[in-house]
C-alpha cells in the first residue's frame, strides 16, 4: 500500500500541514511554489486524503502501459479534497463522525459543497512515489475590476462518502513520462472542455498519445517524448472536431486569436519556446542555447491595466490589444498558471515582437554560478503555434472575419467622421470586440440590452447556432472611485481601483456555419438609434448618387 504520511477519513489543517503535503506532491521546488500559491489564494483550510481511489483515466493509461511493465506499479491511487472555511462552518473530524455513524443534516451537506474548492488525484508510480493525477482545483476569481475570465472551464463532479459535490475548473495533470508528454497533457485537458461541449468521448492521456502518433509509423509510442505540432492536430481530427492550426505574428494578432475562441469557451493549446533573459545591462537579450519547448493548454485571459490600440493601418482599433495576461493549464507548474505579455520588445530572428512573461524558474544546469547570478528570475516565453479544436461546422476562420469587419469599419468610419465634421464635434474612433459566439448567447445578450427597441424582432429571428459577432464599442472609465469613496464613506480611496464600462453601439452577425461567397454579414444590430440613423441616411445618399 502507497504511504503518504497521513491516515486516510481523518481532517487535516492545511496551514499546519502544507509543507508536509506539498512535498508529496512534488520535489520540485517551482512547482512546490506554484501549488502553494494556488491553494493558499484559494484559502485552503483543511484537507482530507480518499484511500484506494479509481481514477478512469489512470485505469486506461494502466490498462495500456503500466499493467505490461515488470515493475508491479499500484492500480489504485489517492485522492485529496480541499475545503476552504465558510462563514461559521469548516469541516471537522467530528462532522465525520456524524457522517459515518448518524445523519448530516440537508445545512451541513450544502455547507460542506459550498466550502468545496476541488481535489487532486495522486497516481502511483515507483518506489512508492507518486505523480500528480487528474486535478480540478476551482480557478481564481472572476474579476470584472480586472476584466479576468476563465472561459475554458466546467463543472466537475466528485462524490465524498455519498455527499455529491461539484468544482468548476479544467482538469489538470503532469506529464509522467511514460505514456504522456507536456503536449498530451495538454491535449488531454482542451478535450476534457471540448468532450462536454461538443459531446465527444474524452481520451485517457495514453489514448491521446496514441491518436496522436496514429499517423505515424515510425515513433515509439510509449515512451512518448513529445508530440509536434501536427500530430497533435492528428488527434485532434480522431476525436472528429477541426483542427485549427495558427502561427501568429506579432502580440497584437497572437491576442486576437486567443481572445477570439476563449470568448466562445474553446481550449486553445499553445506551443511555446522557453528562454533564460538576461538582466541589465544586456536588457532584452535573451540565450539562445538554453531554448526548449513546451505545450500549455490556455483557458482564461486578464484586461488588468490594459490600454486601447494604437492606430494601426488597417484603422482597426481591437479590444482583444488591452489583453495582458492569460491564463494556462501548465503540466510543469500547475493549474491556471499566470504569462504576462511583455511590455518591450525584443529582437527574435531579425523581428521586434514583443515575448511572453512566465512562471518558470531561470534556473538553468548548463550555465555556471557565475553566469546564472546574470538571468531574471523567470523564464521568458515565445508562443510559436495555436491549436484551437473546433467543431466540424465552424467553417469560418477569425481572419476571414477580420477582412469584413475591416471593409465595412472603413465605410462606417467614413460615415461618422463626416457627421462629427458637420456639428464641429471631435470624432473619437470606437473599438472593435470580434469573438465567436454560439446563438443563445447571442439572444442573452440581447434580451439583457437596456432600452433596445428591437429585442422581439431579433429574438425571433432564426440564427445559425455558430455565430462570429462584432461588437463597435466605446469603453470609458466609470465615475471617479474617489468621489464614490467619499460619498460612501471610505478613508482608503486611492486602493480602490477604477471599473470600466463597454457601451455597445452596434455589431455585426456573421453565421460561422457558412460559405464565404456572397458576403458574410448576415445580421447589423443598432443598439444606438443615432448611429442607426447616421448609418442609413449616407447608404441612402449613396445609393441616390450610384456611388460604391
Amino acid at each position: 500500500m502507497l504511504k503518504l504520511g497521513f491516515k486516510s477519513n481523518t481532517v487535516y489543517l492545511y496551514s499546519e500541514n502544507k509543507d508536509k503535503l506539498l512535498k508529496v506532491l512534488t520535489d520540485n521546488q517551482q512547482k512546490f511554489q506554484a501549488f502553494q500559491t494556488i491553494l493558499e489564494y484559494l484559502d485552503a483550510d483543511v484537507f482530507l486524503i480518499e484511500d484506494n481511489y479509481v481514477d478512469k483515466d489512470y485505469l486506461e493509461d494502466y490498462t495500456s502501459f503500466y499493467a505490461r511493465c515488470h515493475y508491479p506499479y499500484h492500480r489504485f491511487c489517492k485522492r485529496i479534497h480541499f475545503f476552504k472555511k465558510k462563514e461559521k462552518f469548516f469541516l471537522t473530524d467530528d462532522l465525520l463522525k456524524k457522517l459515518f455513524y448518524k445523519r448530516l443534516t440537508k445545512k451541513a451537506k450544502e455547507n460542506i459543497q459550498q466550502s468545496y474548492i476541488g481535489f487532486i488525484v495522486l497516481k502511483p508510480s515507483k518506489n512508492d512515489d507518486f505523480i500528480v493525477g487528474r486535478t480540478c482545483l476551482a480557478h481564481y476569481n472572476e474579476d470584472s475590476k480586472r476584466n479576468r475570465k476563465y472561459s475554458a472551464t466546467r463543472e466537475y463532479s466528485a462524490n465524498l462518502y455519498g455527499i455529491p459535490l461539484t468544482v468548476k475548473s479544467m482538469a489538470f495533470q503532469e506529464q509522467d513520462e511514460a505514456v504522456a508528454a507536456c503536449a498530451s497533457i495538454a491535449l488531454w485537458s482542451a478535450f476534457n472542455i471540448t468532450g462536454k461541449k461538443y459531446q465527444h468521448r474524452i481520451p485517457s492521456p495514453s489514448e491521446v498519445t496514441n491518436l496522436a502518433l496514429s499517423e505515424t509509423s515510425y515513433q515509439n509510442g510509449f515512451p512518448n517524448e513529445g508530440l509536434t505540432a501536427e500530430q497533435m492536430a492528428v488527434a485532434v481530427s480522431k476525436i472528429r472536431l477541426k483542427p485549427l492550426i495558427l502561427r501568429p505574428i506579432g502580440d497584437r494578432h497572437l491576442k486576437a486569436q486567443i481572445y477570439a475562441y476563449l470568448r466562445a469557451g474553446i481550449p486553445i493549446i499553445c506551443g511555446i519556446s522557453l528562454y533564460d533573459k538576461y538582466k541589465k545591462p544586456q536588457k532584452g537579450s535573451f540565450i539562445s542555447q538554453t531554448k526548449s519547448f513546451h505545450a500549455v493548454t490556455i483557458n482564461g485571459f486578464s484586461f488588468e491595466d490594459g490600454v486601447s490600440d494604437i492606430a494601426f493601418s488597417d484603422r482597426l482599433k481591437l479590444v482583444s490589444s488591452r489583453m495582458t495576461k492569460f491564463f494556462v493549464h501548465d503540466d510543469q507548474l500547475c493549474p491556471f498558471a499566470r504569462m504576462s505579455f511583455d511590455t518591450k520588445y525584443s529582437q527574435v530572428n531579425s523581428k521586434l515582437i514583443k515575448l511572453i512573461s512566465t512562471s518558470w524558474s531561470s534556473h538553468d544546469e548548463k550555465l555556471n554560478k557565475s553566469h546564472q547570478i546574470k538571468l531574471e528570475d523567470n523564464k521568458i516565453a515565445k508562443v510559436d503555434s495555436l491549436i484551437i479544436p473546433l467543431y466540424h461546422k465552424i467553417r469560418i476562420s477569425y481572419i476571414d472575419i477580420l477582412e469584413n469587419v475591416q471593409k465595412f469599419a472603413n465605410k462606417m468610419d467614413e460615415f461618422l467622421r463626416d457627421f462629427y465634421e458637420k456639428i464641429n464635434l471631435t470624432y473619437i474612433p470606437y473599438e472593435w470586440d470580434i469573438f465567436l459566439s454560439e446563438v443563445n448567447d447571442l439572444k442573452r445578450d440581447i434580451l439583457e440590452q437596456p432600452q433596445f427597441e428591437h429585442k422581439e424582432i431579433i429574438l425571433k429571428k432564426g440564427f445559425a447556432k455558430y455565430l462570429w459577432r462584432a461588437q463597435a464599442v466605446y469603453i470609458e472609465k466609470k465615475e471617479d472611485t474617489k468621489d464614490i469613496a467619499i460619498t460612501e464613506g471610505i478613508n482608503d480611496a486611492d486602493t480602490i481601483e477604477f471599473e470600466y464600462n463597454k457601451n455597445i453601439l452596434f455589431e455585426l452577425v456573421f453565421d460561422a456555419t457558412d460559405s464565404k461567397k456572397k458576403g458574410l454579414i448576415k445580421e447589423i444590430i443598432f443598439y444606438d438609434e443615432n448611429i442607426s440613423t447616421i448609418y442609413h441616411s449616407f447608404t441612402s445618399i449613396k445609393k441616390q448618387n450610384n456611388t460604391p
